[in-house]
């Protein structure tokens, strides 16, 4: 029964262990394909220059509706500058009318008060030479003087009330037109800023510009910096040339990728600016030949042959604006294929962070075949201590049924065996 038990829990544990082998060769079996993925989706970079050719008729139609945009506002701040102007000399008229109406106010209000108090003064003065014969006659001849001159007063007090209320309704509307026009004035200038901040200024500042997008396209792919990417790590060629690449992206397989980013955006401004197709055209060509000249300086610094460093047989050209790249491959259809020639793949924010996702589920899939092969080992120790205890088993068996035969004839020729000592000591007794 001892036997059969031990061999139950060998062959359970047996088949345990046997599962785990059988998962870990599917996750080693599926990371090959995952790995044999990648490399075909290399291979299918090509199409999507298919892909290019509507960024750019939407960067077209995106360029024409900023144009408009632009002209619009244009326009809408001219207006406004107009209706500013002749709000702020209708503010001024009203206000001089109100200061001359306010002074009128001020005089009939004296001149009220002083009739008012003279008036008084010969009524009550009549009132007490004659109170029965002048004292009605007195009082319409009062009212009759005074009624005028409160009615005049409460129209210059309505008027002056609607003048206030005018002025008040023309000061809304002046502040209305006023801070639309600072919000536009604000919209354009941020526009301007951006869009001069991104293609203008020196080669310096472009250069940091583009390296600071490149950073954060790798900061938002998910990748460890220091442990998965490395930035401006100096290295020297088999010339011993010193090389800086903007960054370099580490494989699983102890491969890199080096990234390094490149803007050029004189001719891609003037190809925004240009006013009619054949300067358009004109400046796309330069831009074209921009990238080109970047792509051969590139390509002359043989980053695949730096010292300690296993790089892949390209290198990834960053062009951090997407527009600009899209109006390249738009305008010369061979330049994707004249920098692989060079062994130069051009990216942008998009299909970089896109390439850097791959990589970063990579890592992961290494992750998870170191973890399959530990416990591949812990499974491989694990049989050879079940191994060791199976014998230890089986020797404890052996010495129990030894010990069980022992105790067997022990208990035979003490009790219950023929002329056992127990029988032989009762006779011996009687």
């Amino acid at each position: 029964m001892i036997d059969i038990d031990m061999l139950d829990i060998f062959f359970i544990l047996l088949g345990v262990l046997i599962g785990a082998l059988a998962s870990g060769w599917y996750f080693v079996h599926k990371q090959k394909k995952l790995r044999q993925d990648f490399i075909e989706k290399q291979t299918e970079w090509g199409r999507l220059q298919a892909e290019l050719d509507i960024r750019n008729r939407w960067y077209e139609e995106t360029r024409q509706d900023y144009e408009n945009r632009i002209q619009s506002l244009a326009d809408e701040l001219n207006s406004s500058r107009h209706e500013v102007t002749d709000l702020k000399q209708n503010l001024t008229s009203l206000q001089e009318r109100n200061t001359y109406l306010t002074q009128m106010k001020d005089e009939a209000q004296a001149l009220y008060e002083k009739f008012k108090t003279e008036f008084e003064t010969l009524n009550t003065k009549f009132l007490k030479e004659n109170t029965e014969t002048l004292g009605e006659q007195s009082r319409k001849t009062v009212n009759e003087l005074l009624n005028p001159l409160k009615e005049r007063l409460e129209a210059f007090d309505r008027k002056i009330t609607d003048l206030n209320a005018e002025q008040r309704e023309k000061g809304g509307e002046l502040r209305v037109v006023l801070e639309k026009l600072l919000e536009q004035n604000k919209n354009l200038s941020e526009e301007a800023d951006r869009l001069a901040k991104a293609i203008k200024g020196d080669v310096k500042k472009l250069g940091n510009w583009g390296e600071l997008v490149l950073e954060r396209v790798l900061e938002i792919s998910g990748l460890e910096k220091g442990r998965e990417y490395v930035l401006q790590w100096q290295m020297s060629n088999i010339e011993g040339k010193a090389l800086r690449p903007d960054a370099i992206i580490l494989l699983p397989d102890n491969k890199q990728i080096i990234i390094d980013s490149k803007v050029s955006l004189a001719a891609f401004d003037q190809y925004l600016r240009a006013e009619t197709e054949e300067e358009a055209s004109a400046f796309a060509q330069t831009h074209v030949e921009a990238v080109k000249t970047h792509i051969q300086n590139l390509s002359s610094k043989q980053y695949q042959n730096l010292n300690d460093l296993h790089s892949t047989d390209f290198v990834l050209m960053f062009i951090p604006i997407e527009p600009a790249l899209a109006l390249a491959l738009s305008t010369d259809s061979d330049l994707y294929s004249y920098a692989l020639k060079k062994n130069i793949i051009l990216v942008s924010p998009t299909t970089l962070l896109a390439t850097l996702r791959t990589v970063e589920m990579l890592w992961r899939q290494e992750k998870q075949q170191k973890n399959i092969e530990e416990i591949i080992r812990l499974a491989s120790n694990m049989c050879d201590k079940l191994r060791s205890l199976k014998d230890k088993l089986e020797d404890l068996g052996d010495s129990i049924q030894k010990s069980s035969d022992l105790y067997e004839g022990v208990m035979r020729t003490l009790t219950t065996g023929k002329g056992n000592l127990i029988k032989q000591a009762l006779k011996m007794q009687e």
